[in-house]
């Protein structure tokens, strides 16, 4: 599958269903298309999984579509799907940021 892509961008028919698997249960669609999330992040999000690995746009842009979702390519190039951000994918991503993110330190200062 996808061997037109060149061996770097080329994925077993388990790692297809893999990725069709965490569509499925990741989001949630909405009516309307979500520009907040490009197929850039939705693929970081799935590679910072513990069982996740890098994936070509075109595959997972194909995913996508074969759930149902619906696409929309910008000017400049980027995909966008009707994906809600109350989505368990996008949530999770979200949280893992805000917790490997540096804690604000307050100093006090009394005079």
């Amino acid at each position: 599958m996808y061997e037109n892509l060149g061996e770097w961008a080329a994925i077993t028919e388990e790692q297809y269903a893999a990725v069709l698997r965490w569509v499925e249960s990741g989001f949630v669609p909405r009516k309307t298309m979500n520009y907040d999330r490009h197929l850039n992040r939705i693929k970081r999000v799935f590679k910072s999984r513990p069982d996740g690995f890098f994936v070509h746009d075109d595959i997972l842009c194909d995913a996508m579509v074969a759930c149902g979702y619906c696409a929309k390519r910008s000017r400049s190039g980027q995909w966008f799907f009707n994906i809600s951000e109350k989505s368990p994918a996008i949530r999770e991503w979200l949280q893992q940021i805000h917790d490997e993110a540096p804690k604000e330190r307050h100093i006090w200062i009394w005079r």
